[in-house]
């Protein structure tokens, strides 16, 4: 089951990226 750690972590990371994106997104329309 070990392998399955990292496809959960590359998981997790990708949803971050998503939202850090999201963020700067949102600060550049604002700005």
């Amino acid at each position: 089951m070990i392998w399955m750690v990292p496809g959960i972590f590359i998981l997790f990371l990708n949803m971050f990226i998503d939202d850090f994106d999201t963020l700067l997104i949102g600060a550049e329309i604002n700005t």
